[in-house]
């Protein structure tokens, strides 16, 4: 039986290596001045949050369609789909209804679609840990059944130098934003269990808002495991990052990634997003 995971591109990966799966990226879209970006592999986050931040006007995003995630499904048995949060995208419906299309059409299928309530590189932390799975078990409803119990393993954290697509978009209050890059505070923050932008602190400084996210990822259960950093043009704060974590927990297996369209818009310029297991 072949296998297949899909998300959509709430996740940042596009592609990943592996002879026991199959992996496909199904994209969102960002409407900016009457304009489409489609969130693929052509996409250029900097062309794009230049054109948000040249326009005054309100942008938007939206899900792929039920058809997008429906065709993607073609000749595979065992399908798993992780949608971005749907405390921000309707993704996770279009994958619901792909998921009853195709079904009608072929009961014989396996499809399993996972509300990650989570964004970016969390979405990726779940997606090597299904690979894992899928090694190890084989079996379609093994794999679902760890995936589900191992579910709040998982979790985002995130340092924020500006909220201006979340206020516009009314994920967060302006009164929340006001004071955000104001004397260099940075909002430090969290994926909240219904997935939804969550704020645990403010920090006076990009020094102690690492300190702050550490300490929530400990908090989390955080001891070592996986993390995966990702970042639109902050390359050395995810670095310093990086090394703190490093340096209190050595067998730490950490990586750092770009961030695609969605994520960028988003996290917007500085924004740094922190995927992390408690496994």
């Amino acid at each position: 039986m072949n296998w297949l995971i899909v998300s959509d591109s709430g996740c940042n990966i596009l592609n990943f290596e592996s002879n026991s799966l199959t992996f496909k990226s199904i994209p969102l879209t960002i409407m900016v001045d009457n304009k489409e970006y489609i969130d693929d592999e052509n996409i250029n986050p900097t062309e794009l949050m230049d054109a948000v931040y040249n326009y005054d006007g309100k942008t938007s995003s939206a899900c792929p369609s039920p058809e997008a995630f429906r065709a993607a499904f073609d000749g595979f048995d065992n399908i798993i789909v992780f949608t971005l949060t749907s405390g921000l995208s309707g993704s996770y419906n279009s994958a619901m209804l792909a998921k009853k299309t195709e079904l009608e059409k072929h009961p014989e299928k396996n499809i399993e679609i996972i509300d990650s309530l989570s964004a970016g590189p969390s979405i990726t932390c779940m997606i090597y840990h299904t690979k894992r799975l899928i090694e190890q078990f084989g079996d379609f409803d093994q794999v679902v059944s760890k995936l589900h119990s191992d579910f709040n393993n998982f979790h985002l954290s995130f340092i924020l130098d500006r909220l201006d697509n979340f206020v516009k978009n009314g994920r967060v209050s302006k009164l929340v934003a006001a004071t955000v890059g104001v004397l260099g505070i940075r909002i430090v923050g969290c994926a909240s269990k219904e997935g939804t932008l969550s704020v645990t602190h403010k920090a006076r400084n990009f020094n102690i808002a690492i300190n702050k996210l550490i300490s929530d990822m400990e908090e989390n259960g955080y001891k070592g495991g996986e993390v995966i950093i990702s970042h639109f043009l902050n390359l050395e704060g995810c670095k310093k990052i990086k090394e703190i974590i490093t340096s209190k927990y050595p067998d730490s297996k950490i990586s750092i990634m770009d961030n695609r369209g969605l994520c960028s818009y988003y996290a917007e310029k500085g924004g740094i997003l922190v995927g992390y297991s408690s496994l």
